[in-house]
């Protein structure tokens, strides 16, 4: 997210970068035009496991949350709790619901 963040940076249209990091070695790296948002786009990450949770709380704007809905409130709290915890007040918590609309047998 580091590289990305720097690529979606509003510098200019000549303005280019080396970045060496774990995963990625790019050299004279540059991204024209940047995106509309400041300072990007929104991120959006999934809960799948506590280390999706801590890259959630570290760089995206939205949790998409895998929650159920017989846990959903226990769910939101605990993850609104631990968010609060990592500073991350500002995070939206999302989730998808399914619904299925066809006849019964009644």
């Amino acid at each position: 997210m580091t590289s990305v963040a720097r690529l979606w940076a509003d510098e200019g249209e000549n303005y280019a970068f080396d970045f060496v990091g774990e995963f990625f070695h790019l050299e004279g790296v540059q991204s024209y035009p940047n995106p509309v948002q400041s300072p990007g786009p929104m991120v959006m990450s999934v809960d799948a496991s506590p280390a999706g949770q801590k890259f959630a709380f570290d760089h995206a704007n939205i949790l998409f949350a895998a929650i159920n809905v017989e846990r959903s409130a226990e769910a939101v709290s605990k993850l609104r709790r631990n968010a609060d915890g990592a500073g991350r007040r500002d995070l939206a918590l999302w989730s998808g619901v399914h619904i299925i609309c066809k006849d019964t047998e009644k």
